[in-house]
């Protein structure tokens, strides 16, 4: 298997990654939202499509076409009209599920083009909160550190900590645009 990444151009970098920045992880995370909102709309668009036909299909036009004309008990046509009656019924019930399908990938779609758009970075409230948190996170491991008992328990509370603080960064930065 080493041969073959190697016969790739790939290389073995140890088992430690580079961490994306807070900053990065937004922007990724903003990216695949905005994938996901496209995806919803395709879904939805597919969904009102589906709708439309089962409303318009021949089932429900010519059961509309008979004007209410009862089913004929003991006709030869009864059983032709029954069954034209559960079609029909069939077609308006799945139109109904695929409008609601409609609505439920609309409302997706809307959410997941919120994240992407990234309106709650330009929250002067929800910034100031997660501030707060991130504040209260970085007191818990500055206490956590000095309890620490080994190196490696120190290490890791190390990186939490880096990781709070660029986060913190991130949402100060983002205050300061919003008072701007």
């Amino acid at each position: 298997a080493v041969q073959i990444a190697k016969s790739l151009g790939l290389e073995d970098q140890g088992e430690k990654g580079q961490r994306l920045t807070f900053a990065e992880q937004v922007e990724v995370k903003q990216e695949r939202a905005e994938d996901r909102a496209s995806r919803m709309e395709s879904r939805s668009a597919e969904a009102s499509t589906e709708a439309i036909a089962r409303f318009d299909s021949s089932n429900v036009e010519t059961l509309r076409s008979l004007g209410g004309e009862p089913i004929k008990i003991g006709h030869h046509s009864e059983q032709r009209h029954r069954r034209l009656i559960e079609r029909a019924d069939t077609d308006m019930r799945k139109g109904c599920e695929a409008m609601d399908r409609q609505r439920h990938y609309q409302q997706r779609a809307e959410a997941a083009r919120a994240t992407a758009e990234g309106k709650q970075y330009s929250n002067p409230a929800f910034l100031g909160r997660r501030i707060a948190e991130c504040e209260v996170e970085e007191r818990l491991l500055f206490r956590r550190l000095d309890d620490a008992k080994t190196a490696e328990h120190r290490e890791r509370i190390d990186i939490m900590l880096e990781e709070c603080q660029d986060k913190m960064g991130f949402y100060r930065h983002c205050l300061e645009g919003c008072e701007k």
